[in-house]
């Protein structure tokens, strides 16, 4: 099979508003219908802070009362009992002192961003749940150990951040790694927790030491570090203690080069970009998503991991829409003749279907299957008509409503066989295969976040020849390159989304 699978352009618009002079990188500048244009004037970025550290006198911790003496006698004992606990005499880890977050390492995966959900930390053995993963998978650590768990903020994490990132599995480990980070911001609303700040005084009770960059390390010479060095701050890592040789003054090593994603400063506002080089001293070459290229500073870029990422005013640009008038045949031949399939998967017989279950679940479980849903190779364009068809195949009299305005594409009687004295008896007729508790809404909601991405999945594997799990996969995370503007933004939204379902919440 092969479908008209577009690669998607962006370029800059001109805002409509008659009243606005906003420049940017593009010399020819196109109109469009669909702008995106988030803009936040009642939130100004705040000015950039000197870095403060725990161990200032002016620099207060608000901690219960009754991890005082525990926190006293965790800072104030022995260098002896530090190396203890730092693992020079073992490499045993003390586990009330390890936070909600961490990394486990994963037999299959390696270290992997993950969360302890034992309700006492101290019990063996240790639960933990793995994140990013498209199903959930907890794990049961017998042994507490420097080789099995580290906290997530630790003398390791850009290295541990690195390999996954390198990884054959780079699109779950970059998701499991925003869940990471999101879930200590849902737990602490974006204050400092108990194990975090215990953590933070122990690491910062040594002189400060400014930070050096080292080499990306192997699995192997990761684990070495790991098992040579203190997790907890006393004792700097090899790559640490010296410069590597290719090491850049001036040089944020937090930096994906070439490759990573940002929003870029042109002209007083941002536009998604990607770093393709660092230049000299504060010098980063980034490419604008419509090919323009510019140097800029480090303080003219954000990327998603920082404040500014979020609260950046934005520039108009266009992206990739969807055309409601779009026709491809080919496509919604294909499409029909996976009715059987989709019908096995209506009714939970389908046992790869993960998707299903996760939608009776309710709850949790059924809110989280909207981000497991993505357009994989397709444009949006196409992506709207694989929805319609669907709608027409499955849903025909809420279909009539939404698509009014373009053809109806009507399902196919669904045919129902039985045995009869060893013949096959062909019985055709037309059943809702919905539960019939289900509101038009859920049947809707049914539709758009399992047998969509179920549909696009099964596109993929007869496209690629692939199977169910690797297509799965590749629906997510495999085409980033096609739609990386969309992510960016996708991105930024829901950490807004986020904060002001936080502040809700107070």
């Amino acid at each position: 099979m092969s479908h008209n699978l577009r690669k998607r352009t962006h370029s800059l618009i001109i805002n409509s508003s008659p009243n606005t002079t906003d420049s940017t990188p593009h010399k020819k500048l196109k109109k469009s219908s669909t702008n995106f244009n988030l803009r936040n004037k009642g939130n100004k970025e705040r000015p950039k802070q000197k870095d403060t550290f725990l161990d200032s006198s002016n620099v207060f911790v608000v901690i219960e009362h009754k991890n005082i003496d525990y926190l006293v006698k965790n800072i104030s004992s022995k260098d002896d009992h530090l190396d203890e606990v730092n693992g020079d005499k073992d490499d045993k880890i003390e586990p009330l002192l390890l936070p909600t977050v961490v990394w486990v390492n994963d037999e299959e995966r390696g270290w992997w961003p993950s969360e302890i959900i034992s309700k006492d930390k101290s019990e063996i053995p240790l639960l933990v749940r793995l994140f990013g993963l498209n199903s959930p998978c907890n794990l049961e650590l017998h042994t507490i150990s420097k080789s099995t768990i580290l906290p997530f903020h630790n003398k390791l994490y850009m290295q541990l951040r690195k390999t996954g990132e390198n990884s054959n599995m780079k699109g779950l480990f970059t998701k499991a790694l925003a869940e990471a980070i999101a879930k200590e911001t849902e737990d602490n609303d974006g204050l400092p927790s108990e194990d975090w700040a215990i953590q933070m005084v122990v690491e910062n009770s040594s002189p400060n030491k400014k930070k050096r960059i080292g080499k990306s390390l192997s699995n192997e010479q990761l684990a070495k570090e790991i098992n040579n060095s203190s997790i907890f701050g006393k004792e700097s890592p090899s790559w640490e203690k010296s410069i590597s040789s290719d090491f850049e003054i001036g040089k944020d090593g937090n930096l994906q080069i070439p490759g990573e994603y940002v929003l870029a400063k042109y002209q007083k506002k941002f536009y998604p970009a990607t770093i393709i080089g660092f230049d000299k001293p504060d010098k980063y070459k980034v490419r604008f998503f419509d090919n323009v290229s510019h140097n800029l500073k480090r303080k003219e870029f954000f990327t998603k991991y920082e404040n500014g990422f979020k609260t950046c005013e934005l520039g108009c640009f266009e992206m990739d829409y969807e055309d409601p008038t779009y026709e491809e045949p080919e496509l919604v031949k294909t499409i029909q003749s996976l009715e059987p399939i989709l019908s096995q998967i209506l009714r939970g017989k389908e046992n790869s279907s993960w998707r299903f279950q996760h939608f009776y679940m309710g709850g949790k479980k059924r809110n989280l299957l909207a981000s497991k849903v993505s357009p994989g190779p397709f444009t949006l364009s196409q992506f709207g008509l694989i929805a319609k068809v669907l709608r027409g195949m499955f849903i025909p009299e809420i279909a009539e409503s939404i698509d009014k305005k373009s053809k109806i594409l009507s399902p196919k009687k669904l045919t129902n066989k039985r045995v009869v004295n060893d013949e096959t008896v062909t019985i055709q007729h037309e059943e809702s295969l919905f539960n019939s508790e289900l509101s038009n809404d859920m049947k809707l909601r049914f539709v758009n976040d399992v047998l969509l991405p179920e549909t696009i999945i099964r596109l993929i594997m007869i496209d690629e020849k692939i199977g169910y799990e690797e297509a799965d996969c590749k629906m997510l995370d495999g085409y980033n390159e096609l739609r990386w503007v969309e992510n960016l933004i996708a991105e930024r939204t829901s950490f807004q989304v986020g904060r002001e379902s936080l502040r809700e919440k107070a």
